[in-house]
C-alpha cells in the first residue's frame, strides 16, 4: 500500500470536514446534495466513457488500485542484482546465468537474461526490450489520461450544475421558500466539481505519472545492465555505470574542511611512477642542476658551478681515442663558413654564431 496516497486522501477529507464544521450557522448536512453529486460524478464519468473506448474506460478501477496499492521500485537492489549477474557471467560464462534465472522475480529482467543466454544479438535484444518499455509506457499513459480527463470534466459539470440551480431559483422567484434550495444546488455543484478535480482526479493522474517514470527507470537500468553483461564489460565498470542513475552515489560523500586530502593529490603527476625510496632521494638531492652552467632566476648559487656538457674532445680524451684530425677538420669548416658569411652582404650586419655542437678553442 502506498502510504503517501492514503495519507493524502485522508488528510484532504479531514481538512474539508474541519472546514465544513468550522463555519458558523451551517450544519454538515447543508453541504450534502444528491442532485449535485449526481451531476458532477455522473456527468464526469459519462464524458469519460464518450472520450475513451470501453476497454480503456473500465480500467479506471485498476488504475485506482495501482495508486493506492503499489510497491516502490528498488533501484539499488536491481543494480546490485545486475552486478552480481555480471560477476557470474564473467567468471563462469553466459550460460551460467541460466541457473541463476530462478532467483530473478522481475519478469522483465527474467526475459532479458533468457534472451542474453540464448545468444540473441545485442541490437535485437535492445530493440525487443525497448519495444516492451514503449508499450508499457503507452498503457500507463492511457490510465493517467483517464484520471486527467475526469479531473478536467468535473469543474465543467460543476458549472453546469450551477446553471441548473440558478435556472431553478429564477423559476421560483414567486415562492421565496424555494429560492434557497435552488441557490444551494447552484453553489454545491461548483464545490463538488472543484473537490473531485483537485483532491482526487488530478493528484491521482500525477501519481500515476510518477509511478510510470519510476517503472521505466527501473527497466532502463535492466536494459543497460544486460547489454553491458552481454558485451563482456567488467563488473566494476557496470557498477559505476549503473550508479549514474543514483545522484547520491555518483556525487559521493562531500569533503569537509577537516577531512584529510588523498595521497595522490599531494604528489605531482610525474612522480607517480617512482618508488618511495626514489622520491626520498630526489627530495634530498634538491632541484635538478642546470645543464648549461648559467645561473637562472630562482636557482641556487650552487647550480652555477655545474660544469658544462662534455665536448667532443673531452669525450675522446675520456675514451682514450685520438680525435685531433676530426677536430681540425671541423675547425677548418667553421673558419670557411665564417669567412663566407662575412663576405656576403646579406650577413654583414649580423654576428656569426658558432655551431652549438662544436668545440670553441681558446
Amino acid at each position: 500500500m502506498d502510504l503517501a496516497s492514503v495519507l493524502g486522501a485522508v488528510f484532504g477529507a479531514l481538512m474539508l470536514a474541519f472546514a465544513v464544521t468550522s463555519v458558523q450557522g451551517a450544519t454538515p448536512g447543508a453541504y450534502w446534495d444528491n442532485a449535485a453529486l449526481i451531476i458532477v460524478v455522473g456527468g464526469s464519468m459519462t464524458a469519460a466513457l464518450i472520450c475513451f473506448p470501453a476497454r480503456q474506460a473500465f480500467r479506471i478501477t485498476r488504475a485506482f488500485r495501482r495508486v493506492i496499492f503499489n510497491h516502490a521500485p528498488d533501484f539499488r537492489g536491481t543494480a546490485e542484482k545486475i552486478v552480481s549477474l555480471s560477476e557470474t557471467a564473467r567468471r563462469d560464462g553466459m550460460l551460467a546465468l541460466e541457473y541463476r534465472s530462478m532467483e530473478i522475480t522481475d519478469p522483465f529482467m527474467l526475459r532479458a537474461v533468457q534472451m542474453a543466454v540464448d545468444g540473441v544479438k545485442p541490437t535485437v535484444l535492445e530493440d525487443t526490450l525497448r519495444t516492451e518499455m514503449e508499450v508499457t509506457s503507452a498503457h500507463r499513459r492511457s490510465d493517467r489520461n483517464l484520471f486527467d480527463q475526469v479531473g478536467r470534466f468535473a469543474p465543467a459539470f460543476g458549472m453546469i450544475g450551477t446553471l441548473i440551480g440558478l435556472i431553478a431559483m429564477l423559476n421560483n422567484l414567486a415562492t421565496p421558500e424555494k429560492i434557497g434550495p435552488g441557490m444551494a444546488v447552484a453553489l454545491i455543484t461548483t464545490l463538488y466539481g472543484a473537490v473531485v478535480a483537485n483532491v482526487f482526479c488530478l493528484p491521482f493522474a500525477e501519481k500515476l505519472n510518477c509511478l510510470s517514470k519510476e517503472e521505466l527507470m527501473e527497466k532502463e537500468i535492466i536494459v543497460r545492465g544486460i547489454l553491458a553483461i552481454q558485451a563482456g564489460d567488467n563488473p566494476r565498470v557496470i557498477e559505476q555505470r549503473l550508479k549514474s542513475f543514483f545522484p547520491e552515489e555518483r556525487e559521493g560523500k562531500k569533503a569537509k574542511p577537516g577531512d584529510p586530502r588523498p595521497v595522490y593529490a599531494e604528489q605531482p603527476a610525474k612522480n607517480i611512477l617512482f618508488s618511495p625510496a626514489q622520491k626520498k632521494a630526489a627530495a634530498s638531492a634538491g632541484p635538478a642542476p642546470s645543464q648549461s652552467g648559467i645561473l637562472r632566476k630562482g636557482d641556487s648559487p650552487a647550480k652555477a658551478a655545474v660544469p658544462p656538457p662534455k665536448t667532443m674532445q673531452t669525450v675522446g680524451a675520456a675514451s682514450g681515442k685520438s680525435v685531433g684530425s676530426r677536430a681540425a677538420a671541423i675547425d677548418r669548416l667553421l673558419a670557411s663558413r665564417k669567412a663566407a658569411q662575412n663576405a656576403s652582404p646579406l650577413h654583414a650586419p649580423h654576428q656569426s654564431v658558432a655551431a652549438p655542437n662544436a668545440t670553441v678553442k681558446k
